[in-house]
């Protein structure tokens, strides 16, 4: 196998591009799954990732990630250039773009795959009241549909860029959106509240 780290980017685990049979833990299948990835999670994969597999060709490690620290990202290096033999990675990431240049070549991207929600959130975003979209948006944040709430900033944005003029303030919120959920500890949903109250209804 030329690639032993594959990169899925999805909501979830159980909606991602990886195999089936890796979907379930098994004495050979170990699942990670953390909000945030750090050192300590990394130096624990680097450790786990020399057991050999217990009756099956390879030994799989699936990691679905909501934040990945550099730190622990250039933790991983060696490991992913060098994995340890009869050993597969499978990386569950909410958006692409996360990863370091240096392990973003380390590893295979696969197709991404698309929640059936995503391809028509906005339009259906637009025609609700705010009261609907305000429970829309307690959803979204509720179940962490990282995906979902990606495409309503970026279909947003698009709607702005369209007539920057007309839609001045709609482009200054989607702009202040993009800096401050960027920012630790920012408040996902009280930033989609505000974009919510800024689109125009259809």
């Amino acid at each position: 196998m030329k690639h032993h780290a594959m990169v899925c980017i999805a909501d979830s685990l159980e909606v991602s591009a990886i195999p089936e049979e890796y979907k379930k833990q098994t004495n050979d299948t170990s699942h990670i799954i953390c909000d945030t990835f750090g050192i300590d999670e990394a130096r624990k994969l680097i450790h786990d990732a020399t057991q050999k597999p217990v009756a099956e060709t390879y030994r799989v490690f699936v990691l679905e990630i909501k934040k990945f620290s550099s730190e622990s990202q250039n933790a991983l290096l060696k490991l992913f250039e060098e994995p340890p033999e009869q050993t597969i990675f499978y990386l569950v990431l909410p958006q692409a773009g996360m990863l370091i240049p240096t392990l973003e070549s380390r590893v295979l991207i696969l197709e991404e795959q698309r929640d059936e929600e995503v391809d028509k959130v906005f339009t259906d975003f637009l025609q609700q009241s705010i009261a609907e979209r305000m429970t829309t948006i307690e959803n979204l944040v509720k179940n962490k549909k990282t995906q979902v709430i990606d495409t309503l900033l970026k279909e947003a944005e698009k709607l702005a860029s369209k007539d920057p003029v007309a839609q001045k303030q709609l482009l200054r919120c989607v702009v202040s959106i993009g800096m401050y959920s960027k920012a630790r500890g920012a408040s996902v949903k009280m930033l989609l509240e505000e974009l919510a109250l800024n689109l125009p209804q259809k």
